[in-house]
Formats: C-alpha cells, sequence, structure tokens
C-alpha cells in the first residue's frame, strides 16, 4: 500500500470502513505469504480481528447482541449477577474460551501458532460475565 492510499481509522469509524481496512490487512498478510516472509504476519492479522472486533462492537452497541438490551464487551458487568445469588451459589472455577483455546494452540507445530496464541489471549473477557469469576490464565500477569 502507497502513502497516497492510507486507510484512517478513527474511533468513530463506522463498521463497513473497520471492516475494508481489515479486509486489506488480510490481504497484505497474503502477499507476505506468498513472498515467503514470515515476520509481522501475526501482528497483521491481529490487528485485522481487532478491527473486526470493533466493527461488530459498533453494530451491536446500535442493535440486538446476544442477551437482547446487553453489549457484552470484555471486562463489562452489565450482566453480572446481583450480590445475593452470587452469594447463594457455588462458583465455578472459570477459564475464558479465549485462553482455554489458546492454551491449546500454543504447543502446536504449525505456523504461527504462537501469534495466534497471542491473538486469542488478547481476546479473552478477563472476568465471566455473569459470576465476576475471574480468568486465572497466566497470560494476564496475576497468579491463579
Amino acid at each position: 500500500m502507497t502513502d497516497d492510499n492510507k486507510i484512517v481509522i478513527r474511533e468513530r469509524s463506522t463498521p463497513s470502513k473497520l471492516r475494508y481496512a481489515s479486509q486489506k490487512l488480510i490481504e497484505m498478510h497474503d502477499q507476505l505469504i506468498d513472498r515467503g516472509v514470515d515476520k509481522q504476519r501475526a501482528t497483521l492479522i491481529g490487528i485485522a480481528l481487532h478491527l473486526e472486533s470493533m466493527a461488530q462492537a459498533a453494530e451491536s452497541s446500535a442493535g440486538p447482541n446476544l442477551t437482547p438490551g446487553f453489549v457484552n464487551e470484555p471486562g463489562s458487568t452489565s450482566e453480572l449477577l446481583p450480590a445475593e445469588i452470587l452469594a447463594a451459589i457455588d462458583v465455578p472455577p472459570y477459564l475464558s474460551t479465549a485462553c482455554d483455546t489458546a492454551l491449546r494452540v500454543e504447543p502446536a507445530d504449525v505456523p504461527d501458532a504462537t501469534g495466534w496464541a497471542r491473538l486469542l489471549h488478547a481476546r479473552c473477557r478477563l472476568n465471566n460475565k455473569f459470576t465476576g469469576a475471574p480468568c486465572p490464565c497466566t497470560c494476564h500477569g496475576r497468579e491463579a
């Protein structure tokens, strides 16, 4: 991509513009594969996934989500159960789907396994959206 074809992403960028930028990064990633370049490929995919996530969040905040009326972004407490319910139940340990999958991807003997695992860890919710239980994965820099 040349300087005169820059794509500028701002906080208020539309979902279609975010998806366009994401697609361009994926195209750049594919060009690097064709040239046999390994460096920076995971970074491009990570940014592309992040832009797609931003587009989805922008759309979900403007309309229905999986739970009507709620936008369930990582760290959100909008669906946290009331304290009296949490006190009455045995809250099970929580390992986010993203971190669980990342821990399975890391040891895989495939290209970019480490990069994909890092991207998955970055998508962790950090806390269970209903119970608030923290994800104990060591990628978060806190003790289990």
